[in-house]
């Protein structure tokens, strides 16, 4: 009786790697848009939680604090005022998709209140000009807040992340450009910013 050892052959090695290849050439992309997805889903849910502890703020203040940041101070640092004394959220959430800011204090979902849409924004004592013009250019994506020349509502403030794009629109090309609403249907990362409006 002769024994033969089996195995399997070259051939069929090289055919078992490309279909690997080929499975995984198709399931990475699905995995990156799967996770683009999800980190979408917890910025609409953290921004929900937002919304409902700056709420919770302004009842119990009868106004929104500031949200224009001088030199030194964070996003984070502003925003501590719904962490503390009173807990009105637990914490600040992060924007996952800010790569851009180079402080962490900063890489959070963005809120700007009233005080810098409207104007009366004092940075190192300087008031910023002409602040409702700069934010009509910001929000003319948005008919309902602004025609491009000038906000149409008042006294409304805004949750933002970067969305996907990972950049600011309002830099690009220049500052002020049209805040764009982010879009899925055109691509889970296409170009466009996030964003909760609330009054």
């Amino acid at each position: 009786m002769i024994n033969k050892k089996m195995g399997f052959t070259l051939i069929e090695l090289l055919i078992v790697v490309a279909i690997i290849a080929i499975l995984a050439a198709i399931a990475i992309p699905n995995f990156l848009e799967a996770q683009t997805r999800s980190k979408v889903s917890r910025v609409k849910a953290d921004m929900r939680t937002l919304t409902n502890g700056v709420e919770a703020y302004m009842v119990d203040n009868t106004k929104l604090f500031r949200t224009a940041r001088q030199v030194g101070e964070t996003r984070e640092w502003i925003m501590r005022k719904i962490t503390t004394p009173v807990a009105y959220v637990t914490h600040i959430p992060r924007d996952p998709f800010n790569l851009v800011d180079l402080e962490d204090g900063n890489r959070t979902i963005i809120l700007w209140g009233p005080d810098y849409i409207e104007g009366n924004v004092t940075i190192d004592g300087i008031v910023l000009p002409d602040s409702t013009a700069r934010s009509a250019i910001i929000f003319s994506p948005y008919n309902e807040y602004s025609d491009g020349t000038k906000l149409l509502r008042r006294g409304f403030w805004i949750l933002f992340s970067l969305g996907p794009d990972k950049k600011y629109d309002v830099l690009d090309p220049v500052w002020p450009s049209p805040m764009i609403p982010y879009d899925p249907t055109n691509g889970t990362t296409s170009k466009g910013d996030i964003v909760r409006f609330k009054s």
